[in-house]
Order: structure tokens, then C-alpha cells, then sequence
């Protein structure tokens, strides 16, 4: 979503039933339009916006290319080509009037055989710097209040060392191996190992934080690109007796290891959560949630918030997370409000929280911040938001 300094506008990138989208300004309460619609032609993700406001980028999820609109009158001023072959391109971040950063990436359903990193010029129309990375993938990626842009890699082939690519405040491209971390996609004799580490990047602090399941924590200087480990004493860890019913995943590689994901709570604060995985007969898996934890890093410690929790997401200052259905808390981790039940799915957008009424055709619009009801829409609107799952 639009939600970079100097946005005025509401703008999202919207699609139909057949995954064809449109730019468009919209009323936040009710994600009825605005204004007319630009029409992009496929399916698009974004946008980001430019540092002043005034221009939206967008990126094409089935070929290399971005889109650049002027947000007043949501008009096409570029399209920016940034290959031939078959690639989808996800814009990232706009850190500089002139630098913007994306992502090219070649994958199918399960796999991810090329990450490109591109620092394009959108002015003129043209790729300032860009560093390819064979069967990488992306785990997280973030923007500093000094302009640098973080991207944590982890390879698709092995188990091995990840990388955090950094696109530096002067557009250049560096990068730094995480020597004491594992991460990535191994092969075992049930199926796949994996271990899918999370980002959390420190806006002020100009710092990168990797999370993982089992291991030390990783901070790294943006700047300079020193690394320093630490462990963290009390990080909850699932029971077996936490692991669900096994379940089919559709092929014959189920997982086994850790997925985790961050927030940057404030000084010296990150929530984790995510869930383990592992192995059961005739190719199903079984999972168990992380749990919802605050890390501390001037004391080393995790405290524990909520044990059922494996997701989360930070908007309009509370985390966001599932638990018999949404619940928020504030960044110190005390409860703020509840709603919905165990089976409902909720998207968040211009500080609102869009979630489903089971058993009816609408949705509920939440304030994020108080979770104060503002009103209840037709459910495909928020479907067209999010993409119908194109």
C-alpha cells in the first residue's frame, strides 16, 4: 500500500476475477473509487509512492517491467522495462526521488530460480545497478529513515549461509554473508528442510535485525555492514504435543524446520512469531505455532506474549496477530482488543483492518489502531484489494 512520506492519497492497486488490474484512489471506509481508474493490463502489486508524493510505481507479477503513474491525475508516464524473459517485478522501496528498488523474480509454484536485485532511475528510465542471485529468494526486505534498502536472501537449493544485499544511501549495491546462520531450502529423506529466517529493520537505528528459529540473532550495521550475533535466552520453542493434525500439501515435498517473521517493535524491541514444521507419513506435514514473543535486545531475553499465535503483522501501531480470531496488542505486548472468530481472514490497508464475517457475503472495517467498528462492505471489494487470489 501508499504509505511511504509525502503520500496524500489512498492509492492501491486493485484487480478483477480475471487478475487484471487497475490503479485507483480509494475512500478508505468503504474501498469504493474515488477517481478513474488506470488500467495496467495483467496483474500488478504496489504501488509505492515517489518521496514527494507526486508519482506511483507498480510492478508487473508476469513480466519485468514497472509502471510509473502520477498520482494527481493517475496517468502513465513510464513503463520501465527491466528484461525479455518471463520474470514477475515487485517494487520495494523509493527511497530517493531518483533511485527506486525492485525485485525481478523467476519462479513457478515452488520454486524460485532467480532473484534479481535493480536500483532503477525512474526519471530517466533507466537501470542504475543490478545484481542477480541463482535459485535465491527473498525473506524480507526493508527502508531506513536514511534511505538505505535491506534484502535478506536465502538459498533454494541447500541449506547454506544467507546473504543481506544492501542498496546504500549513494545507490550502490553491496552485500554481506551471515557466516554464523543457516537458512534456505535442504533435502532430506521425508521431503524438504527448511529453515526461513525474518527481517526487521531498525528505520532510525540504520540496522538490520535476522531472526530464525533456533539460532543467534544477527544485527547488521547498515552503514558499514559489520555484523554482530547474539543469543537470546527464554525464545520459546512449540512441544510436540502443539503440533496440529498432519495434512496433505498438494506435492511430495513436505517440510520440515522453522519459518519466522518480525516486526521492529521500537528501541531495541522485535516481535516474532511463525511456526515449525515437520514431517508426517504418506507426504503430509504437521505445524505448531512459534507463539507471539517480544525480544529485548539490551537484556538478551524473549518474553513470551501468546502461545497459540504463528503470524503477525504491525499497523496503525498495534501487532496484529490470530488467536480464536483477531487480536491486537499494543508494543508492549497487553492486549488492546479482539474480533472475529478462529476462521476469519482479514487484509490491513490505510490503517484499517478489513476482516471477513463468516457465513455472509461482507466484511467489517476496523479501525487499527482502537479496533473501533466503522462499518461493514460487500466482501469482493476487499477481495479485489488483495486479488482474488490471482
Amino acid at each position: 500500500m501508499a504509505g511511504q512520506p509525502g503520500v496524500r492519497k489512498p492509492l492501491a492497486v486493485t484487480s478483477d476475477e480475471s487478475c487484471s488490474s487497475s490503479l485507483v484512489e480509494l475512500e478508505p471506509n468503504t474501498l469504493l473509487a474515488r477517481s478513474p481508474r488506470l488500467r495496467l493490463g495483467g496483474f500488478f502489486t504496489g504501488p509505492i509512492v515517489s518521496p514527494d508524493g507526486r508519482l506511483a510505481a507498480v510492478g508487473s507479477a508476469s513480466e519485468p517491467q514497472i509502471v510509473v503513474a502520477r498520482t494527481e491525475r493517475l496517468d502513465r508516464v513510464a513503463t520501465i522495462r527491466l528484461g525479455t524473459q518471463y520474470a514477475g517485478t515487485r517494487v520495494i522501496a523509493w527511497p530517493a526521488q531518483r533511485r527506486l528498488v525492485a525485485l525481478v523474480v523467476r519462479s513457478d509454484a515452488h520454486r524460485v530460480g532467480l532473484t534479481d536485485v535493480v536500483v532503477v532511475d525512474p526519471d530517466g528510465e533507466q537501470v542504475l545497478a543490478r545484481a542477480p542471485f541463482g535459485w535465491w529468494a527473498s525473506m524480507g526486505e526493508g527502508v531506513t529513515a536514511g534511505g538505505r534498502v535491506a534484502v535478506l536472501l536465502v538459498p533454494w537449493t541447500h541449506r547454506g549461509v544467507p546473504r543481506l544485499v544492501v542498496v546504500g544511501s549513494d545507490g550502490r549495491l553491496r552485500g554481506v554473508r551471515l557466516k554464523l546462520l543457516r537458512a534456505g531450502v535442504g533435502y532430506g529423506r521425508h521431503g524438504e528442510v527448511v529453515d526461513f529466517p525474518a527481517l526487521a529493520v531498525d528505520r532510525r537505528g540504520e540496522t538490520a535485525h535476522v531472526v530464525t528459529g533456533r539460532q543467534p540473532l544477527a544485527s547488521v550495521d547498515l552503514r558499514t555492514l559489520s555484523v554482530r550475533y547474539r543469543s537470546i535466552r527464554g525464545l520459546m520453542q512449540p512441544s510436540p504435543s502443539e503440533f496440529g493434525r498432519p495434512y496433505e500439501t498438494g506435492t511430495d515435498n513436505p517440510e520440515q524446520g522453522t519459518r519466522r517473521v518480525a516486526e521492529w517493535l521500537g528501541p531495541g524491541a522485535i516481535a516474532v512469531s511463525g511456526e515449525d514444521l515437520r514431517w508426517a507419513p504418506e507426504h503430509h506435514e504437521a505445524s505448531a505455532p512459534a507463539g507471539l514473543q517480544v525480544l529485548d535486545l539490551r537484556t538478551r531475553r524473549a518474553r513470551s506474549v501468546r502461545r497459540a499465535v504463528r503470524e503477525l503483522q504491525l499497523a496503525g501501531g498495534r501487532l496484529l496477530a490470530r488467536d480464536r480470531g483477531l487480536i491486537a496488542f499494543d508494543r508492549r505486548g497487553r492486549e488492546v482488543y479482539r474480533f472475529g472468530t478462529s476462521d476469519a481472514w482479514w487484509h490491513v490497508a490505510f490503517a484499517r483492518v478489513y476482516i471477513d464475517l463468516p457465513g455472509s457475503r461482507r466484511a467489517a472495517v476496523l479501525d487499527a489502531r482502537s479496533g473501533r467498528t466503522i462499518g461493514r462492505i460487500p466482501q469482493a471489494r476487499v477481495s479485489a484489494l488483495v486479488g482474488w487470489g490471482c
